[in-house]
């Protein structure tokens, strides 16, 4: 697993802010309990999660288009609904500041990298599922269409070997009678339906 992570000068270029300024982002976030900052060795790193959570509030924060920037305490109102904040470890006060261990990070970043491909393979089998009842939606569509098209053209080769000559419909059985020859119009109806068929393939 490949995570990027970053020390606060590094991650306060990568969002283009000063780095007291994302610092007192992140300080708030975990003050008000909303967002937990891993630390290693007692010093806070920031990963792609905590990019994402800077990037939205510096969007935020940017008085873009003419449109009015919005404030601090909005943007943390609306950042649960919007991302996926990270949790503070079970049992501890947000408002501590809380030392991960390197093991405890890596466990959480394990944590966060299952559930993150957990949502990817649920996505893939809802994408692969959708498709495949698609694909037997119309598979099941164009056999009835097959079928309706096989009927009309039995009916239209019915039609025709009636208009045939009576010597070409009927065989002899006996000195005075005369039976339709069922292999003889068996063989016309298969040919004249085999033939629009490949008109129309």
């Amino acid at each position: 697993m490949n995570e990027s992570v970053w020390g606060i000068g590094d991650f306060a270029s990568l969002v283009g802010k000063h780095a007291n300024t994302v610092d007192g982002w992140f300080k708030k976030l975990e003050e008000k309990g909303l967002h937990c900052v891993i630390r290693v060795n007692g010093e806070k790193v920031y990963d792609e999660l905590d990019l994402r959570v800077a990037q939205y509030i510096c969007e935020k924060r940017n008085n873009s288009g003419g449109r009015t920037a919005w404030t601090l305490d909005a943007i943390f109102i609306e950042l649960p609904n919007v991302l996926e904040l990270r949790p503070f470890p079970q049992g501890t006060d947000p408002k501590d500041t809380q030392i991960l261990d390197y093991h405890a990070f890596q466990e959480l970043l394990t944590r966060e990298f299952q559930e993150r491909e957990h949502r990817l393979f649920q996505m893939v089998d809802e994408v692969v599922s959708k498709r495949m009842q698609e694909l037997a939606s119309i598979i099941k569509h164009q056999r009835i269409e097959e079928s309706r098209w096989e009927r009309k053209l039995r009916q239209e080769a019915l039609k025709s070997w009636d208009e045939q000559p009576a010597k070409v419909r009927f065989k002899r059985e006996g000195l005075f009678s005369k039976v339709e020859n069922v292999v003889a119009k068996e063989r016309f109806i298969k040919m004249f339906v085999e033939s629009h068929q490949e008109q129309n393939s």
